[in-house]
């Protein structure tokens, strides 16, 4: 039986299940993080909604189920999001450019460039649909 392939090149199989990992570790570490400094529920439950959706994502890149690149779809997206919202606000509070949005507009481009090659080297659907009329003469 053949192997089941997610992406077309194996490298981005094995990138995208290690930043899965390394990305579930630090939500990890921020809800230790936010337990021990102070509770705040709305991003203790935020943190924990993400964490939750890292580990299902692992666990379907894991199994290699084509619900691993829907998850890493949306994973990337709400981090997206998060950062661009972060940069808006910092923005609009100190009406400066400095390092700190450096940092999240390289979070940014990282996030756009890491999407665009999920979707790009992702092993499009196969359909059996047209595989019953092979050898029939349609005009």
């Amino acid at each position: 039986m053949k192997d089941k392939k997610l992406f077309s090149k194996k490298i981005v199989y094995v990138v995208s299940l290690m930043l899965t990992f390394f990305s579930a570790m630090l939500y990890l570490m921020a809800i230790v993080v936010r337990i021990s400094n102070e509770i705040n529920f709305l991003d203790l439950t935020l943190i924990f909604l993400i964490f939750s959706l890292s580990l299902f994502q692992s666990y379907f890149l894991i199994i290699k189920n084509r619900k691993g690149i829907l998850l890493t779809n949306i994973h990337l997206v709400l981090l997206l999001c998060f950062i661009v919202f972060e940069l808006i606000t910092y923005l609009i509070a100190y009406r400066t450019y400095d390092q700190g949005t450096n940092g999240m507009v390289t979070g940014i481009l990282f996030i756009l460039a890491s999407l665009f090659i999920v979707n790009k080297f992702k092993v499009p659907k196969v359909e059996y649909e047209d595989l019953e009329r092979i050898g029939t003469h349609n005009d």
